[in-house]
């Protein structure tokens, strides 16, 4: 489970973020992913990408 969620997050698959942390939390609350693999995905899903500076 835990490389298919994390392989959405790499390819962008998800309808919205929101929606696939809501999945992400629940796997995690069955035990179907450990504590490390929910911290390393939820991070991985919020990552804020860094605008690119305009070139001059």
């Amino acid at each position: 489970m835990y490389n298919l969620l994390k392989l959405m997050i790499e390819q962008k698959n998800y309808s919205t973020k929101e929606d696939l942390q809501h999945k992400i939390d629940v796997f995690y609350a069955v035990n179907r992913i450990t504590e490390e693999q929910y911290l390393e995905l939820t991070s991985l899903l919020n990552k804020e990408e860094t605008p690119a500076e305009p070139i001059k």
